[in-house]
């Protein structure tokens, strides 16, 4: 998904994207995360990682994600920080991994 807001057109070769969401086992992170791994094996590689709730407040969007990689930020909203990796949990497995190279304004 790619956005520009500052007015351009979404779709311009030029356009930052504003995150990748991936589905496929074939891509793994840095530390080894793959999309089917275990809540326990987020938990093992990330131990760093918080629940979205507690960054941003309740909501239902937020309600299987974790923020694995954070990044302070003046744009991230008011818990200052920017999640550069998360996951989306359902039955206790990744459903899918979230990677955010810009955050809105960065």
């Amino acid at each position: 998904m790619t956005a520009d807001f500052g007015g351009g057109p979404a779709c311009a070769p030029t356009t930052p994207i504003q995150h990748l969401e991936i589905f496929s086992r074939r891509w793994t992170t840095e530390r080894g995360l793959r999309v089917g791994d275990s809540l326990d094996r987020v938990r093992a590689l990330y131990p760093e990682l918080r629940r979205f709730p507690d960054l941003f407040g309740p909501g239902p969007a937020w309600r299987y994600d974790l923020a694995l990689v954070l990044e302070p930020s003046h744009v991230g909203g008011p818990s200052n920080v920017i999640d550069r990796l998360s996951a989306e949990i359902r039955q206790r497995r990744v459903r899918l991994l979230r990677v955010s190279p810009y955050g809105a304004g960065d």
